[in-house]
């Protein structure tokens, strides 16, 4: 049997680190302006106004995006809060008109119910003790007080999700059922099923994939060790797991071996029954979500919690990196679409469309941003 390429797992890091707030800077400016207008749309949506005397806070401000993006009538209500010292500095020299406290989510300086609604920008998904986060929360809020959160990228942070995967019974891997070599796929256009797109992970029964594994080892299969290997990591712990996930599919080498690995395991054990991986795809937005309504809920002390994809989109004027004669490109929550087709994808509700014709060399550009809000009871 032909012995494949060795698989090298990479060091856990720290994917928190303040340095990244370059990089999503240059992530978001393709769709910046859109993201701006779909959170304008939905405070308008869910609040509308506020009275002179409201009190608003932003947890985990980082360098101040979505301070940028706030509408001018809630934008001078908002004090901003950031546990960072690093990320302080740099909030305060990209918005010299506020003046941001350090501070934790999980121990705010205000008074209990003294506060009218707490904003977050990729903050939830960042959290490694949401629930802490959730009871602090509601002690600083009024009841009504509103609960609203918004996140364009990929989860910064799967230690949650992973927890509940495991709990589950499950063991995670990347979402290789959506690669070429196992479904019909093409550049020249977009998946028939849009939720399709936020799919990224494959879940796999833990009792089958340690059938997977023996059979690998005892046929003396290459692949039989990097399979164990991560399978002894989720067992071991699946916070460390997720650390070590998150560097695998955040570089491309890894992530290209880790789906080569798993696609021939796929293919040389489907043929039995009792071998058969049985992967399914999930989101890790939908595991989210339903995180999110598990905590905010009503023995929580909140009311009508709800997610949703909220979309917009203009025609813009193409951009070095696009690929070639792409006429479309999409970022749903960190998963990017591009494709020759300029035509839009059936992701969540859209909230922002530019008017007026586009020009012959206009690029068509949606956005996505999952959507989270909830009431203080």
């Amino acid at each position: 049997m032909n012995s494949p390429l060795p698989i090298e797992f990479p060091e856990s890091q720290d994917w928190l680190d303040c340095g990244w707030l370059d990089s999503l800077s240059s992530v978001r400016a393709p769709v910046d302006e859109i993201n701006r207008r779909i959170v304008n749309g939905a405070l308008d949506e869910k609040v509308a106004s506020v009275d002179a005397k409201s009190r608003w806070i932003e947890i985990g401000a980082g360098d101040g995006k979505l301070r940028k993006w706030l509408p001018d009538w809630l934008r001078n209500q908002v004090f901003h809060t950031e546990p960072s010292a690093e990320y302080l500095q740099q909030f305060r020299l990209e918005n010299v008109d506020a003046e941001p406290v350090e501070a934790s989510v999980y121990d705010l300086p205000y008074d209990d119910n003294s506060i009218d609604g707490i904003l977050g920008l990729c903050v939830f998904d960042a959290l490694h003790d949401l629930p802490a986060a959730v009871t602090e929360l509601r002690r600083s809020l009024r009841s009504g007080g509103h609960v609203i959160h918004f996140l364009d990228l990929g989860l910064a942070c799967l230690e949650t999700i992973f927890l509940d995967i495991h709990e589950a019974g499950q063991i995670p891997v990347p979402n290789y059922l959506a690669e070429p070599a196992m479904k019909s796929a093409s550049f020249a256009g977009p998946a028939s099923d849009g939720d399709e797109i936020l799919n990224d992970l494959t879940l796999c029964s833990v009792d089958r994939f340690s059938q997977v594994v023996q059979y690998l080892e005892s046929v003396g299969h290459g692949y039989g060790a990097p399979m164990r290997k991560w399978l002894n990591a989720w067992l071991d712990s699946p916070r460390s797991a997720a650390r070590l996930f998150m560097g695998i599919v955040s570089h491309a080498g890894d992530r290209a071996q880790f789906m080569q690995m798993l696609i021939v395991v796929h293919q040389l054990t489907n043929a039995y029954p009792n071998l058969a991986m049985e992967a399914k795809s999930v989101s890790t937005v939908s595991l989210f979500c339903k995180r999110l309504s598990s905590l905010f809920s009503d023995e929580n002390g909140f009311r009508d919690a709800s997610s949703e994809i909220l979309v917009g989109r203009e025609w813009k004027s193409p951009w070095p990196s696009l690929p070639d004669q792409c006429s479309y490109f999409g970022r749903f929550a960190g998963q990017v679409v591009a494709h020759r087709a300029a035509r839009p994808i059936p992701i969540g509700r859209v909230i922002s469309e530019q008017a007026g014709i586009p020009a012959a060399e206009s690029v068509l550009v949606e956005s996505g941003i999952l959507f989270f809000h909830a009431v203080a009871k």
